[in-house]
């Protein structure tokens, strides 16, 4: 597979595009295009054959830092962006309360269940990032238990 650039392999054979490339941490060392079906190497290592102390370094950026943001301020924004848009609405569902017209003022943040959506939406938004690494993980584990390349579209 070529690359064409950071975070994009394209197919060999039939010029299709992955949203995923060299600068993954780790994952399936071969891929199978999910539009014509050819098998391609990615140059990524298995999760089962990194060392140790390289699972817990890639792991914790994998959740730190998922988007591979190269600056503070897109680390910042990509985080912000997610917990605001994603968490937040999550946290009030799941406490059953309502954002009011006016907002919440500081001082009513004093309570714990004015307190309770930002607090779970914190708790969901890090599930979600674990949960992503886990399937990143299994995703690279499946190729190396069974041989079979995943398919990528």
């Amino acid at each position: 597979m070529s690359q064409e650039h950071i975070n994009n392999f394209i197919c060999p054979k039939c010029k299709n595009k992955f949203r995923r490339g060299p600068d993954d941490r780790f994952g399936p060392a071969k891929i199978k295009c999910g539009k014509c079906s050819e098998i391609s190497t990615t140059g990524l290592t298995e999760w089962a054959k990194l060392p140790l102390k390289e699972k817990v370094f890639r792991g914790v950026l994998e959740v730190v830092n998922p988007f591979h943001a190269e600056n503070v301020i897109s680390f910042i924004l990509y985080h912000a962006g997610l917990y605001l848009i994603i968490s937040i609405p999550l946290g009030f569902l799941m406490t059953g309360l309502g954002l009011q017209p006016s907002g919440l003022r500081p001082e009513e943040l004093k309570n714990w269940k004015e307190v309770a959506p930002f607090v779970s939406g914190g708790i969901i938004y890090v599930a979600i990032l674990i949960g992503r690494l886990t399937m990143r993980i299994i995703e690279s584990q499946k190729y190396t238990n069974t041989g079979t390349p995943p398919i990528w579209n």
